[in-house]
Parts: C-alpha cells; structure tokens; sequence
C-alpha cells in the first residue's frame, strides 16, 4: 500500500515526519498527501473547464496549439514519447506555464493560448489552481529539506522562479502513457480514474489511486533523485486507462540556475555505475548540472536514434 501522509501533522514534530516521508520516497517514490490545502472548490472548477475544453471537437482545439512548442505551452495530442519508446503516448493534454517571466520567448503566447472562447473560466481556474500547487510544493519541500540534511527553509530561494508546468490530461479508453522515470523534481498528481501503474523497488507493479477529495498523489523525479545521490530516486510509472480517464499533474521544476548536485549528505560518490538518468561526471566523478541544462540533456536523450 502506498504510504499515506497529512502534511498538518508536520508542524508538530519535524523531524520524526521528515524521517518518515523522506523513507516513504526513499522506499517506494509515490505518496499519497492528505491535507494539502487546496480547496475541493478549486479543484473541481479546473476538472469541470478540462473536461469541457477536451469535449470539443478536435479543430477547436487545435487552435490552442502552439507549432513548435508542443510539450512546452498548449495543447497537444499523441505528441509526447517516453525516453526509450518509439511510439508517442496516446492521450491529448494542454501544458500550462503561468509564470513564464515577461522575457521568456513564450510569455505573451501562453496568455494567449489560454484565453478559450465561450469558456470565460477557463483561464481563471487555471492560474487560480497553478498558484494552488505553487503554495502547497513551499509547504511539502519542508520536510524533504530536513530528511536531505538541510534547514526546513532550504529550497525557498530555489522555487521563486520556478518554470513548473501544469498538464491538463485526457486518456481516451485504452489510451495510455509508456512506462518512464519525470524528469522533474516533484510531480503532484490529480486523477478522476484508476490507471497509474507504479514499478515498486522489488519489481512488482501497483496500481495507485488516491482516495477521496482531500488527497493528491506525490512523486519524486529524476533531480530530486540526483540530489539526494539516487537515495531518493524516482519510480518507474505508466498509465492504462480502461476507460476514459482525466488527469491534472504539476510538474516542479526548481529555478533554471539551480545546480543539481548530491547535498552534503550524499556527497559520497556510489560505487558502481551512475543511474542511467544521472548527465555524465566531471573529472571528479561527481555530478553538477543545472536545472536547465539537464532537462536539455534529457529531451537530447529522448530524441536520440534508437
């Protein structure tokens, strides 16, 4: 079963339940989190204008496409492949960047693309539960800080300029999501149906729900697992969607400039081969990459020839 936490029980002993969740990543890499803050009112106003936006006909939506930057801003579908896959996924999702800065190359177009005609909500929902997982990651990055060794206040200067992206997801019946690792730092998961499949540390597969309105489902990403020198590393996921399934995610992904690199208390260079998703060492056999740079390092392997 996957592990279970409420992020109010925090404040009262910091230390025994950063242990505790940081061995719940450490073990399995998935946590469901109960009392998180968002209200249930937020949550179904972004669910509602999603399932409507996706009950259009596909022209329609086509036209919050942005050619070029698929998988960065706007809607898409049967676009994005898996590292290691030959065969896109097969769902539609609308990527959301809300706090593009107002000299990113695509600030002025996601504004734009989010603007959905006769669907006045949409835009307001969107920013309104974006800014929702912003408020909720500074509460959850807590504990993670002090199970890495740090102060509790480690990752607030890391976050502030964060370019984190909301996926708004479809899954048609027997639609689906190759098995893969994120490549981000934290991933928050909303789900109207069953169909996440999550490889546990033995090999064997579990399907993951989260059960009832007050619980989202958390996962670490390929940084937080560089991080933390593959302590705690990501787990491999997909999905199977037996019937239509509807799904919000949020991507955390820390300041473009932040390098990712063990802390002090992974600092110890792991005998053996690196993962395969840590970017090569230097000289010293260490690993130290920005942000950016390694999620550029990552998309090169995905469209690597096979």
């Amino acid at each position: 079963m996957i592990p279970v936490f409420d992020l109010r029980d925090y404040d009262a002993d910091p230390v025994g339940f950063a242990a505790a969740f940081g061995k719940a990543f450490h073990d399995f890499g998935f946590v469901r989190v109960r009392g998180h803050g968002i209200s249930k009112d937020i949550i179904t106003q972004a669910e509602d204008n999603a399932r409507q936006f996706f009950r259009k006909r596909p022209a329609t939506k086509d036209r919050h496409q942005h050619h070029g930057n698929e998988g960065l801003i706007g809607y898409s579908r049967n676009h994005e492949t898996a590292r290691g896959q030959n065969i896109p996924d097969m769902k539609e999702q609308w990527n959301i960047r809300t706090r593009l800065p107002s000299g990113h190359p695509l600030a002025g177009q996601e504004q734009k693309i989010l603007t959905v005609p006769r669907q006045s909500s949409f835009k307001p929902s969107m920013t309104t539960l974006y800014a929702a997982f912003e408020d909720l990651t500074a509460r959850v990055v807590k504990p993670l800080a002090v199970y890495m060794g740090e102060d509790e206040n480690f990752f607030d200067d890391k976050l502030q300029d964060s370019l984190s992206m909301m996926r708004l997801l479809h899954y048609p019946k027997a639609g689906s999501a190759a098995n893969h690792l994120d490549l981000n730092f934290l991933t928050w998961l909303r789900a109207d149906e069953p169909g996440l499949f999550v490889t546990a540390r033995d090999g064997h597969e579990h399907a993951v729900v989260a059960e009832g309105d007050d619980e989202l489902i958390l996962n670490g990403g390929m940084m937080l697992g560089l991080m933390t020198n593959n302590d705690l590393k990501p787990s491999w996921h997909r999905v199977e969607a037996h019937s239509p399934r509807q799904t919000i995610v949020f991507f955390v992904h820390p300041n473009p400039d932040v390098i990712l690199t063990p802390l002090k208390k992974f600092n110890q260079v792991a005998e053996g081969a690196a993962p395969d998703y840590f970017p090569p060492a230097g000289p010293d056999g260490r690993v130290a990459v920005s942000v950016r740079d390694f999620v550029t390092w990552q998309i090169q392997q995905i469209h690597k020839p096979k």
